[in-house]
């Protein structure tokens, strides 16, 4: 008779309460709603730094820039009067930002008769020229 007692509190034993399973998951609960705040603390420092190292990456080609041809870009500059295309410093910036292929589709001698060829790029949006954490859209209406 003592065994069969001892089997019955042995198995007995072995099995979780409901209070103590409820008691478990409030407290995975409340360890994760400590976590959170701390892992998007950490995503926008990671945003922030991606923001800094764009800004770095930008300073550093315009001195590449610098360094050949003894001068900063010009802020904007058309061509000759027979030619149509206005550009940016910017534009003049890529081949010195690692965008060597999209400035190489840039053609700064069209005619004022021609089309654009480079009406394609009227789109592009510079990946480094927006901070991740920027909320307005990447192309503006105007």
């Amino acid at each position: 008779m003592i065994s069969v007692l001892n089997s019955r509190n042995r198995r007995t034993n072995l099995a979780f309460t409901l209070v103590e399973l409820l008691v478990v998951i409030a407290i995975i609960g409340i360890l994760i709603a400590l976590l959170l705040p701390a892992v998007q603390a950490a995503r926008e420092a990671a945003r922030q730094i991606q923001c800094s190292n764009n800004l770095k990456q930008l300073a550093l080609g315009l001195h590449t820039y610098h360094e050949a041809y003894t001068t900063f870009p010009a802020a904007g500059y058309c061509g000759a009067t027979n030619y149509a295309g206005c550009h940016t410093w910017m534009e003049s910036l890529l081949a010195y930002i690692e965008e060597i292929a999209v400035y190489d589709r840039l053609d700064f001698h069209i005619q004022l008769n021609q089309p654009p060829n480079s009406s394609a790029l009227l789109d592009y949006v510079f990946p480094g020229g927006k901070c991740p954490s920027d909320t307005l859209p990447a192309l503006l209406d105007n």
